[in-house]
């Protein structure tokens, strides 16, 4: 594996019932020790749930669940037991026993199972990220209701973040004017006779008017980008915000021309 993790930028892991559980422990394993650039990607096919809500809001907060796609059909027996309603023959049915069952429990069962293609029908509507939570949720008597109710929340989260993100965009628009004004300051300062440059120039600077417009347009700066990491942090903007070229490209324009005078301070 090793070997493997140096030799190639892509590793894609794989896994059907059981094994996909295990899929999504290696590959978690793999993102939490990995080094290297190499990129991982765990597909599973008809995975039964893993782990409990602490675990799936630990891999959110990572922004781990683009790395997993997590495919259910209305037909992978696994997976469908966990959102099938609740009855007493099937919790205390275990597989090794399901052969020894006599017709008629067979046939109950059979009923039970069915009764649950209604809630993989839904699930299977919903993007990669809603299975994942759903198959992580962890709640071993998960029923109907509990799905649709997982399924509603997703949803309403899914439009809440994109709002974040699109509100973070006029946010950020109107501070560009704040940056623009710091670089001008930037380039005023290396330019002048002193050759003291910015940072020595701000760290010095005097009750100027224009010394105190920086000084407040740096702390605007600062306050918008710690807003922008607290929604970060609490999982409240999109799973691919912090790879967007828009924002990459701010935050570092951002490190390099403010924090040097938040230094300063």
């Amino acid at each position: 594996m090793v070997e493997i993790m140096n030799t190639t930028k892509l590793i894609v892991i794989t896994g059907h019932s059981i094994g996909g559980a295990i899929a999504s422990l290696l590959a978690l394993w793999l993102l939490c020790h990995l080094q290297t650039i190499c990129s991982v990607i765990c597909i599973t096919f008809g995975s039964p749930m893993l782990g409990n809500e602490s675990f799936s809001r630990a891999i959110l907060q990572e922004r781990w669940a683009e790395h997993f796609c997590h495919v259910v059909s209305q037909h992978d027996i696994v997976p469908r037991l966990f959102f099938s309603p609740s009855n007493p023959l099937a919790s205390s049915c275990s597989f090794q026993f399901i052969s020894h069952l006599s017709e008629e429990n067979k046939t109950q069962l059979f009923r039970v199972v069915l009764a649950s293609l209604g809630i993989l029908s839904e699930v299977s509507l919903c993007g990669r990220t809603t299975l994942m939570i759903l198959l992580l949720l962890g709640k071993q008597k998960l029923n109907s209701e509990d799905a649709k109710e997982a399924l509603k929340k997703e949803k309403k989260l899914g439009r809440s973040r994109n709002l974040n993100s699109a509100n973070l965009a006029i946010g950020l628009s109107k501070i560009n004017p704040l940056r623009a004004q710091i670089e001008w300051y930037k380039a005023s300062c290396d330019n002048s006779g002193d050759q003291m440059g910015y940072y020595d120039s701000f760290k010095k600077r005097g009750a100027s008017k224009r010394d105190f417009k920086v000084n407040m347009n740096r702390i605007k700066l600062a306050q918008f980008w710690d807003f922008v990491i607290d929604k970060l942090e609490a999982n409240e903007l999109p799973y691919d915000f912090h790879k967007r070229a828009k924002w990459i490209n701010a935050s570092q324009f951002y490190k390099l021309l403010v924090e040097p005078l938040d230094i300063t301070e």
